[in-house]
C-alpha cells in the first residue's frame, strides 16, 4: 500500500524548500552588494576619473596637464618658440614633457628643470620653469625656458636661446 501525504504537508514542503532557496541566494547576493557600494558611498561617489586640461599658450603652441584619479597631477606636455640672439637657425621650437608626479603647494604648481648634457664640443644646458594655479578643472600661469650651448669652451663661444616669458592657459574638456 502507498502512503498518500496531505496536500497541505506537501505544499507546506514545497513552501519552505522556495523559502531556503531564496535566503541561499539572497542574502550572499546582498552582502555581496553592499561590499561593492560602500566604498562608493564612503568615497563620496563615483571614482574620479583622469581629467586633462588642454588649452594653449601666448605662442600658441599645445599645453596640456594630466589629473590622475587620485588627484595627483601625472603628466605635463607643451612647446616653446626661442629666439637664439641672431643665429641663422631662429626661431627654434622645443618641447618639453616633464614627467610627475607633481606636488601642489597650496594651490600653486611650480616645476623647475634643470638638464646638462656634454659632448665631444659642446656642452648644452637647458633650464625650464613653470609656475601656475591649478584646479580641478584648470591651469593659467607663466613659463620659460632657457637654452645655453658651450661650444669648445677653450674659445668661450656660446649661444643663448630663451623664450622669455610665455602665459599658459587650459581647462578640461
Amino acid at each position: 500500500m502507498e502512503y498518500a501525504e496531505p496536500d497541505l504537508e506537501r505544499m507546506a514542503r514545497r513552501v519552505r524548500r522556495v523559502v531556503s532557496a531564496f535566503r541561499l541566494v539572497f542574502y550572499p547576493g546582498a552582502v555581496l552588494l553592499v561590499l561593492v557600494l560602500l566604498p562608493l558611498a564612503l568615497g563620496g561617489g563615483a571614482p574620479r576619473q583622469t581629467t586633462w586640461l588642454d588649452g594653449t599658450t601666448s605662442q600658441d603652441k599645445y599645453f596640456q596637464l594630466r589629473i590622475d584619479p587620485d588627484g595627483r597631477l601625472g603628466g605635463l606636455g607643451t612647446a616653446f618658440n626661442t629666439r637664439c640672439g641672431g643665429m641663422p637657425w631662429t626661431p627654434q621650437v622645443v618641447t618639453w614633457r616633464p614627467r610627475g608626479p607633481f606636488v601642489l603647494h597650496d594651490g600653486t604648481l611650480t616645476i623647475r628643470e634643470s638638464k646638462t648634457h656634454r659632448y665631444l664640443d659642446y656642452t648644452w644646458h637647458r633650464t625650464a620653469t613653470l609656475h601656475a594655479r591649478v584646479t580641478d578643472d584648470s591651469v593659467r600661469g607663466t613659463m620659460d625656458l632657457v637654452e645655453r650651448l658651450v661650444d669648445r669652451p677653450e674659445y668661450g663661444a656660446y649661444y643663448a636661446c630663451e623664450s622669455g616669458p610665455v602665459s599658459v592657459s587650459a581647462t578640461a574638456d
